[in-house]
């Protein structure tokens, strides 16, 4: 069996770059503009890139979601993935938490927003038997002090094949964004853990691969640095992660 997908998350569409201590007007426009670019880029990068699904692991959208752009864009980039086979499948963060998602009734059929409650999305790839199972769960509020993780490994442990968990979670020590223990995401039934919370990409572990996507664009006024999503192969029992830049933004 072979498979591949892409691992994002963290976009902050809509994020309020004016409210940034020394940016002006003139540079929040083109900070702005420059996030809608790379959101683009990731979307013609998944396509470009024969990906058989799309995980966001929450915080796709920034609190402000009086920002029309921001859904009209994402819901325009929800078609043009479907038009290309492509499935989504979305947790929501403690930035956009599940009740805020008022264009959900909106998005098309290949689109997947996972309830509050832990559940299952299951593909199968090249005629063959074996599954791939994907557990999510998104945040109900902006403040989750329970473990979600915890969920979504009981779920799996069930589950035939190949084993992803889709959470946005903290790993270490905020109590409310969902918190889990790095050890307890290493011991669970799961192949690949695909995490948000974190703007900066991170390997946690290697088996089973719990990787923090990181942001597609700099939201903070901090040093130049490349961005990417994480695009993952999996071949048998190999599993293989590469990075699809998106660019730098000064």
């Amino acid at each position: 069996m072979s498979f591949r997908f892409i691992h994002a998350g963290d976009l902050h569409l809509g994020f309020p770059f004016d409210r940034l201590e020394g940016v002006t007007p003139a540079e929040a426009a083109r900070l702005r503009a420059g996030l809608f670019a790379a959101f683009d880029r990731l979307i013609d990068a998944t396509v470009a890139g024969d990906a058989d699904f799309l995980l966001f692991a929450g915080d796709v959208f920034d609190r402000n979601f009086h920002c029309t752009e921001s859904r009209r864009r994402f819901l325009e980039a929800m078609r043009q993935l479907e038009k290309s086979g492509i499935r989504v499948l979305i947790a929501a963060g403690n930035h956009d938490p599940l009740p805020e998602w008022e264009i959900a009734p909106l998005l098309p059929r290949n689109v997947r927003l996972f309830s509050t409650e832990p559940e299952i999305e299951r593909f199968t790839f090249d005629g063959e038997p074996q599954k791939v199972s994907v557990a999510g769960v998104s945040h109900g509020s902006r403040l989750v002090t329970e473990n979600l993780a915890a969920g979504e490994a009981r779920l799996l442990a069930n589950e035939p094949g190949f084993r992803i968990g889709l959470v946005h979670a903290n790993v270490g020590t905020q109590p409310y964004a969902a918190p889990v223990p790095l050890e307890e995401l290493a011991a669970a039934p799961v192949d690949y853990w695909a995490l948000g919370h974190m703007h900066r990409r991170k390997l946690l572990l290697s088996r089973p691969m719990t990787v923090y996507c990181g942001s597609i664009f700099r939201l903070e006024r901090e040093g130049n640095e490349w961005y990417a999503v994480n695009r993952i192969t999996v071949s048998g029992s190999t599993i293989h992660q590469e990075l699809l830049p998106l660019g730098t933004h000064n």
